[in-house]
């Protein structure tokens, strides 16, 4: 019988394909470390262990404000909190709830907006009278959220939805104008909108623009600065928008715009200066548009998701280039992912993710908020929230 040759190299090959495996991290592992060293977790504000729900961040120079809706062993029923961060630091400020001992419990739905130099919390409260009993209150600061006015009733309703419904807040900047303009879901899916005028006593009246799908409870403003402010929303067909007016807040009808199935994966943000951008989800494509006032207008700047936007929620926010930033809630097995993804000069990067959330949790909210120098984000599953930031700009 004829014996083979013993060749040594294949052998060799193995050995340091297995040593190379064993020492050191593939390419992918490395790019995974390398985006996760680029996001901190920051600590907790100092309220204790209580409920951090539905958290909402605000960029406001080199600060970024954080409002949620909270309890701790003195707040035992959900109270608006609100606190902020500056620069680089890991010290939450002054966290605190500013309406505690208003009779203002019961929160279940909040959101913040600003303009040039004022803070604007828009907030829904269940009322005594039962779990479909709601009242949306408005409350602004002018000191960097130390002092808050007491809170103005803006509507009062009974819902057939327990647990709250949607609210919605931006302000807009114009050369002699300052406003804040606000939107939420009544009884039916019923969208409404009231312009806030700051200097007016007057409460102001909802006017309804449309009916949001019942399954993608959702209506975001953008402000158009000196053209008024724009409003999103899914009404079952696709994403419609409305108009509302500078100067006498008159809003239009929703019309639809972008026929399709976009469930929660869209999302408006502006400066109080403008203009409204959007972020849309389709399949494994990410599209931005920018609003003129009257039309949405795609960008053509498409961006490629590692995922199906299907099922996936989204927020996000603009830097002072009119960059858009979005973070995505993406559901992987029995519990949720973070992602990132951002644009630079208008073309958008590689999405990037922040971090893998706690198994059988539910969501209780998130958002993103880009200061001057950070971008932050902020996820709730109820008791766990957890914070990140990163720079703007490396």
């Amino acid at each position: 019988m004829k014996r083979s040759k013993f060749h040594p190299l294949p052998i060799v090959c193995l050995l340091l394909f297995g040593f190379c495996t064993l020492a050191g991290p593939s390419n992918a592992q490395e790019e995974a470390a390398a985006t996760a060293s680029a996001w901190t977790e920051l600590p907790r504000p100092d309220v204790g262990k209580g409920l951090m729900m539905e958290p909402h961040l605000l960029g406001f120079g080199s600060r970024i404000h954080l409002v949620w809706i909270g309890t701790t062993g003195d707040v035992p029923k959900p109270e608006v909190f609100h606190t902020s961060i500056s620069g680089g630091s890991t010290d939450w400020i002054n966290p605190r709830a500013p309406y505690f001992g208003l009779n203002k419990g019961r929160v279940r739905r909040i959101a913040i907006g600003r303009a040039r130099s004022l803070i604007g919390i828009f907030f829904q409260r269940t009322l005594t009278q039962g779990n479909d009993a709601y009242e949306c209150l408005f409350s602004i600061s002018s000191d960097q959220g130390w002092g808050w006015s007491k809170p103005q009733e803006i509507d009062s309703f009974v819902s057939d939805r327990s647990g709250g419904t949607w609210v919605d807040i931006d302000g807009r900047q114009a050369p002699n104008r300052t406003d804040f303009a606000l939107a939420w879901s009544r009884d039916f899916n019923n969208l409404r909108f009231a312009s806030m005028d700051i200097t007016s006593t007057l409460r102001p009246e909802g006017v309804v623009v449309g009916q949001h799908d019942n399954a993608a409870m959702k209506c975001d403003i953008g402000s158009l600065g000196k053209d008024g402010f724009s409003l999103v929303y899914n009404n079952g067909v696709g994403l419609a928008t409305a108009h509302a007016k500078a100067l006498n807040g008159k809003v239009g009808d929703g019309t639809t715009f972008f026929k399709g199935r976009y469930g929660l994966f869209f999302s408006v943000a502006s400066r109080p200066y403008g203009p409204s951008r959007l972020v849309v989800g389709e399949g494994n494509k990410i599209m931005a548009l920018t609003s003129n006032g009257e039309s949405w207008k795609n960008d053509e700047q498409n961006g490629t998701l590692p995922f199906s936007a299907s099922g996936v929620e989204v927020a996000s926010d603009t830097d002072d280039d009119k960059n858009l930033h979005v973070v995505m809630v993406v559901p992987k097995d029995q519990g949720y992912e973070l992602w990132y993804m951002g644009q630079k000069d208008m073309a958008w990067g590689e999405a990037e993710r922040v971090a893998v959330l706690a198994e059988d949790l539910e969501m209780r909210g998130f958002d993103i908020g880009v200061t001057d120098d950070y971008i932050f984000i902020a996820a709730s599953q109820g008791f766990d929230a957890k914070y990140y930031r990163r720079k703007l700009k490396s």
